[in-house]
């Protein structure tokens, strides 16, 4: 990892928590597994067990700001003045001195991106979808789930490459946070309200269904670990937070007239965030 000159590195880390990247964007392959969630819901102690099947997918590294400038380059030629804006680093994520200096200079390009929204995130996505698939839409980019997030982290520390999962910065996950539909168990299920709350995602709605899981560590703060917590908390999908980061899955899409009961498994939320994007299937 790239070191940076000590007062880049003091204003990086005490003002904004910045750690150096090196500026590749990379993927991780996750394989086809079976994992078993019970102990990080506390199931083991009824002598539940949770097993799901995860299909394989590819993981990126966090978004370097040089990636989502790009971005904001591309989108700046055909948006509004207020689109644009609102895909811009949140400004409530540190004092105006620092934010000016942050969103005006090149020194954080290769840093991952901080203070984006979930929503920009997932517009963010939805551009890298658009991009990858010029005549029809074959590969989807997206915010991973709570479980590709578990998935990846732990299959990652098994072979002793974490990467730069539950680090320096938390991650925006596409999965909701609603104590009372959050659990695994909807992930898998294609008719759940946890998948519906993404056509939901709107700033007239109340604040507790724009709650979006974050996860893993951060420069700020550690996670508790003891507490059923595992690896995650929440923020509002309408605010961008100075220790969060994203990145984002690649599979290639898997269209519901394909899907039989009970096979559309986790990570596999294609058709409704295609929907949510007002994405459809070429003729």
């Amino acid at each position: 990892m790239k070191t940076k000159p000590i007062l880049i590195l003091f204003f990086c880390t005490i003002l904004l928590g910045f750690a150096s990247d090196n500026g590749d964007n990379k993927f991780y392959h996750i394989p086809a597994r079976t994992i078993d969630f019970s102990k990080q819901w506390g199931y083991e102690r009824y002598q539940f067990k949770f097993k799901t099947s995860i299909e394989e997918f590819d993981i990126s590294s966090l978004v370097t700001y040089s990636q989502y400038k790009t971005y904001l380059k591309d989108i700046k030629v055909d948006s509004s003045t207020k689109f644009y804006q609102s895909q811009l680093p949140d400004t409530g994520m540190c004092n105006k001195d620092v934010y000016e200096k942050y969103v005006s200079s090149s020194e954080y390009d290769t840093y991952p991106v901080l203070g984006i929204t979930w929503e920009a995130a997932m517009n963010y996505c939805k551009w890298m979808t658009l991009k990858e698939n010029k005549d029809s839409l074959v590969y989807m980019y997206c915010l991973p789930t709570y479980t590709q997030w578990i998935d990846a982290y732990e299959y990652l520390k098994s072979i002793n490459n974490t990467g730069d999962l539950n680090n320096d910065y938390s991650d925006w996950l596409l999965t909701p946070n609603d104590e009372g539909t959050y659990f695994i168990k909807n992930e898998v299920d294609s008719n759940s309200t946890t998948i519906a709350y993404l056509s939901l995602n709107d700033k007239t709605d109340a604040p507790v269904l724009r709650r979006k899981m974050i996860a893993g560590n951060s420069f700020l703060f550690l996670l508790d670990y003891s507490m059923n917590y595992y690896y995650h908390y929440y923020g509002y999908s309408d605010r961008g937070y100075r220790q969060v980061g994203f990145r984002y899955v690649k599979h290639k899409i898997r269209w519901p007239v394909t899907i039989q009961k009970p096979a559309y498994m986790v990570g596999k939320y294609d058709y409704k965030v295609l929907q949510y994007w007002g994405l459809k299937k070429s003729k």
